[in-house]
């Protein structure tokens, strides 16, 4: 079954939040993921940090990557 869906809620405070929702259809995709990683921690990071064994055990653990393509995308704003 190719449909997703995710959710990203941010409670600010009791009763406030702030919450996109995207639905749509996946395609799983197994090239790449190694270089798309790398860059994620040279970004969050950097090139230093990405050299860490962590880092590296991290890097170079097998998985793949979910590429949402959106049909519907919602958002919500109740902190005003």
């Amino acid at each position: 079954n190719p449909k997703a869906a995710v959710v990203v809620d941010e409670m600010v405070a009791p009763l406030k939040n702030k919450v996109v929702t995207i639905e749509g259809t996946v395609e799983v995709l197994t090239t790449g993921v190694k270089e798309t990683t790398t860059k994620i921690y040279h970004k969050y990071v950097g090139v230093e940090g990405s050299t860490s064994p962590q880092a590296q055990q991290s890097i170079n653990t097998p998985r793949v990557i979910l590429k949402i393509t959106p049909k519907k995308i919602e958002t919500l704003d109740t902190t005003h």
